[in-house]
């Protein structure tokens, strides 16, 4: 048998991605400001991620 694996995430990778995103959001906003008709798309899978690895038992664990 395997030993249980350790729940929850490091939290200086968490926040880098955080920042990462944050300043992704900004950079799209300000790409879609300055190229009229373009259309840039920010898919967010990190939040619904960690909301997991934060809260198993809301998703069945």
């Amino acid at each position: 048998r395997q030993p249980p694996r350790p729940q929850g995430c490091i939290a200086e990778q968490n926040a880098a991605a955080e920042s990462y995103n944050a300043k992704l959001q900004r950079m799209l906003a300000e790409f879609q400001a300055r190229s009229p008709g373009a259309r840039a798309v920010y898919a967010d899978i990190y939040s619904p991620l960690k909301d997991m690895v934060d809260h198993p038992d809301k998703y069945g664990e």
